[in-house]
């Protein structure tokens, strides 16, 4: 009987898991005010974005489960047809044309949305409201984000970007598969990745070691 509860004991602190804080990264150095992706007047857009690893700068992978852009005006407009898909890249410091060019793996779609109203004054952190624990970031890749949208988009919804290398490209068409814009700057975000956990690799022998 004793051995039996020990036993489970043992099993039961193999198990447990190590938490570490939610790290909470600025990326990019503010720069100046840019209308894409939120680019009101047209019809659609196809958007994607690049950060280099060690431009996050995380000490350890994760779900990423917020992305905030900062907002350079106070304009609020509704955006239609709102997708939003993060995936591993290995490019660096530029950007393929052809979007599924830059893809490591396969994107993970983290928001459907029938419409998305941009909001938040300016100088303010806005939410885009991903959806959580839908892509796990290794932290060894660089990340891209990519943004598509169709439809509403009355007005413009200015956000701060970051100077960079061409990181940026989009077309006016949610499903072109080549870009026709390529820019020297890199999206002026907030990430937070959320807790990391692992089991304890020493707890077993541990415990194992106090009854043998």
């Amino acid at each position: 009987m004793k051995k039996a509860v020990i036993t489970a004991v043992v099993f039961a602190i193999a198990a447990s898991t190590m938490a570490f804080a939610d790290e909470v990264k600025i990326v990019g150095a503010r720069s100046s005010s840019n209308v894409c992706p939120w680019w009101g007047g047209r019809p659609a857009i196809r958007f994607q974005c690049l950060w280099e690893k060690s431009e996050i700068g995380l000490t350890r992978g994760g779900y990423v489960n917020k992305v905030e852009f900062m907002r350079s005006s106070s304009t609020s407009s509704a955006f239609n047809n709102v997708r939003v898909y993060l995936c591993h890249s290995a490019k660096t410091t530029e950007l393929d044309l052809v979007y599924a060019n830059n893809y490591k793996g396969t994107p993970v779609q983290v928001l459907n949305k029938s419409s998305v109203t941009v909001g938040g004054s300016s100088g303010s952190w806005w939410d885009l409201g991903i959806d959580a624990n839908k892509f796990n970031y290794n932290n060894t890749d660089n990340l891209l984000m990519e943004i598509r949208w169709r439809g509403g988009a009355a007005s413009s919804c200015a956000c701060y970007r970051a100077n960079g290398t061409n990181k940026r490209i989009w077309a006016f068409d949610d499903n072109a598969s080549t870009a026709a814009y390529r820019f020297a700057q890199l999206q002026y975000i907030r990430l937070t990745v959320a807790n990391t956990t692992g089991v304890a690799p020493t707890s077993l022998g541990r415990i194992k070691s106090l009854y043998n």
